[in-house]
């Protein structure tokens, strides 16, 4: 999924840098990380789940997800953040030779609906990234 950040507070533009775009992408990491250890809660330690600096998110040492920000700039303003969400959610295997280098929820038996973990992860957005910004 891909969600569009724009309308950013005058108080985020004065401090916004072109290298501002790695701490969002650390705080979208932050956020989709949350909300996959919510969803997946109740089936795994979500301590299996981590971040791998700047944009994955391993399940046992394996991508689950990847995450990719981009930041859109008009001269030396911040105008809006675009962030790219994929997370592997029900495929039941992979081919060589990503087998060994990446997982699924379904994998390790947490089920759920795309729909539930979009939202999930729209939640903690909300929690981790959307104060001061407005969604559109």
């Amino acid at each position: 999924m891909t969600v569009l950040l724009e309308r950013i507070p005058p108080e985020v533009l004065r401090t916004a840098t072109s290298d501002s775009s790695h701490s969002f992408q650390m705080l979208a990491a932050t956020a989709v990380l949350s909300a996959l250890r919510e969803v997946a809660t109740q089936t795994l330690d979500p301590e299996r789940m981590t971040i791998k600096a700047p944009n994955d998110i391993l399940l046992d040492g394996r991508k689950l997800c990847g995450i990719l920000t981009e930041a859109i700039w008009q001269g030396s303003e911040l105008r809006a953040l675009i962030i790219g969400i994929g997370v592997n959610v029900h495929q039941r295997s992979f081919e060589e030779p990503l087998a060994d280098v990446a997982i699924s929820l379904a994998q390790v038996s947490v089920e759920t609906s795309v729909n539930r973990l979009r939202d999930a992860i729209l939640r903690a957005m909300e929690r981790t990234l959307l104060s001061p910004f407005s969604v559109t």
